[in-house]
């Protein structure tokens, strides 16, 4: 049985953390996704300060081997529920479901993570950066959100002004996820903080000419200004064996685009497929990644990515996926249907229904797509909408031989 939140404390090493809790009531400036658009990954931006926080977690289901179905799911809906309360600036509430799914999981990190953007947003950064650190201690071999923490504790140390910490997880950031370019960034500033000027530069170049190619302006002015004044610094190549990983890392990009960049980026995507299909969900997702950095065209490629995404329970980052996939190809038509149920998973009824809708357009014999609006229209109690679309689903499940989906529909009529 799940354990409520009223009848579990939270974990005994944040206890001084909840205390604080009911007095940080004040709404900062929210910070708006970018992912995709211009071709970002999952970012958002606050744009007051220096650099930016990564933002929304969701949840993978390597995390719940040994875990019951009913838990998981009920805490899958406690962050869900979290994330859309953090998109409408309600923070408390927010905050409330996150600490229902610790206070169900504490060995998860997924919430501790949501809870320290929670106190990002707040400026409340010790207490951010404690849950960051519970959330590392959590972390299995291969979490897919590494790169997310380790970002996030390089940010909250910046702003503390520790330097020299900040470096070492924007590093780990980048060990991480290569394709991290606004890692680069911190990890650059942190170098200028530290008077390591040369070390600075030569991480700020190679960040600016991956913004420059992924079309990232806002942080190429960044960058441009954070490289203001250093023009005549001799630019050195880091020396030991750590930043000498970073340095194999961020010529990543000058090796292969300066080969064939369309050959390679269908490489990336080949063994990222493969990846997935294997269950490597990181690996696949930084191969993904770096086939979209080389060709940012390729609406196949963002169609893949988002298939990941979906299949962590991560629909924010899905539906921004499949949405980039339609704008590059508008027919196509799995993209539709996917983009659509993250939409409806996200309870965005109205968006998910035009979707499904457009599909229809390009593919009228399609039974996924009825199938999909009879459950968009069934999740809102709207029965006799719904019945009519599963009956068109029916009809061309039956003509096309697919027993599985047909099978689905059965299952729904029979509830």
């Amino acid at each position: 049985m799940a354990v409520s939140y009223l009848e579990k404390k939270p974990p005994a090493t944040l206890q001084t953390l909840a205390q604080g809790f009911s007095k940080a009531n004040t709404e900062l400036r929210f910070l708006r996704r970018e992912c995709i658009k211009k071709k970002l990954f999952l970012l958002f931006a606050l744009t007051p300060l220096l650099i930016q926080v990564c933002f929304g977690a969701a949840i993978e289901d390597s995390l719940f081997n040994d875990k019951s179905p009913t838990v998981k799911n009920l805490y899958i809906d406690y962050i869900n529920e979290g994330l859309k309360m953090l998109e409408a600036k309600e923070y408390s509430q927010a905050e409330m479901s996150f600490w229902r799914a610790l206070n169900l999981l504490p060995d998860v990190p997924d919430a501790y993570i949501n809870l320290a953007i929670v106190n990002i947003q707040r400026e409340n950064l010790p207490e951010a950066r404690q849950f960051l650190l519970e959330a590392e201690n959590f972390t299995p071999r291969g979490y897919s959100k590494q790169p997310l923490l380790f970002y996030n504790l390089g940010y909250c140390l910046y702003l503390e002004k520790n330097y020299s910490k900040s470096a070492d997880y924007y590093i780990k950031a980048l060990d991480a996820d290569p394709t991290m370019a606004r890692a680069m960034y911190g990890l650059g500033l942190s170098y200028k903080k530290l008077g390591n000027a040369d070390k600075a530069a030569f991480i700020l170049l190679k960040a600016k000419n991956i913004f420059e190619r992924t079309g990232d302006l806002v942080f190429l002015n960044k960058t441009n200004q954070a490289l203001s004044g250093m023009e005549g610094e001799k630019i050195s190549i880091p020396e030991n064996p750590r930043e000498k990983r970073i340095e194999s890392t961020l010529d990543f990009f000058d090796t292969y685009t300066a080969a064939n960049p369309l050959s390679k980026s269908e490489q990336f995507l080949t063994e990222g497929s493969r990846a997935y299909k294997n269950k490597k969900i990181t690996e696949a997702m930084n191969l993904m990644k770096k086939s979209i950095l080389l060709n940012p065209n390729n609406p196949q490629a963002y169609y893949r990515l988002g298939v990941v995404y979906a299949s962590q329970q991560n629909f924010l980052e899905s539906a921004e996926c499949f949405r980039e996939a339609v704008e590059l190809d508008p027919k196509f038509v799995n993209a539709y249907i996917n983009l659509g149920s993250s939409y409806g998973k996200l309870n965005k009824y109205s968006q998910a229904l035009a979707t499904l809708k457009k599909a229809i357009r390009f593919d009228k014999k399609n039974p996924k797509i009825y199938y999909n609006i009879g459950m968009i229209y069934a999740s809102r109690g709207k029965h006799h909408a719904a019945k009519k679309y599963f009956n068109k689903a029916k009809k061309l499940c039956l003509k096309n031989n697919d027993s599985v989906l047909l099978e689905k529909i059965n299952s729904f009529y029979t509830k």
